[in-house]
């Protein structure tokens, strides 16, 4: 229903926008965060797999290297945490709305807001 009716460039800003001198910080600490390595590497490629698998193949429109790429780099960013496989779903659904550097933005925002 919400595809529906708010279009999605409007979709994308409302989540992406809310602090935009936070946006430009995360997005420089996303490409930061891809360049390192992770401890959690292989896995983040087996829960790739496994991810796809358990959605409908047809509609999974995302870069398998956005994917790879958000969730090492969270892994990195939040070291404490690392890496942790239900996060997977909802880095999913934020790469079939938006790329990489956006949906990194906006799981850092939700992962501070449960905590």
């Amino acid at each position: 229903m919400i595809r529906q009716w708010i279009p999605h460039q409007y979709r994308v800003q409302g989540l992406a926008t809310s602090e935009s001198s936070s946006l430009f910080s995360t997005q420089f600490e996303y490409e930061e965060c891809t360049k390192q390595s992770s401890a959690y590497e292989r896995i983040i490629r087996q829960t790739l797999h496994a991810h796809i698998h358990n959605m409908n193949n047809s509609r999974i429109e995302m870069d398998k290297n956005h994917f790879t790429n958000v969730m090492k780099a969270y892994s990195v960013y939040d070291r404490e945490v690392g890496y942790c496989q239900v996060s997977a779903f909802i880095v999913g659904l934020l790469l079939m709305q938006m790329p990489g550097p956006q949906a990194f933005t906006i799981f850092i925002k939700q992962c501070k807001s449960i905590s």
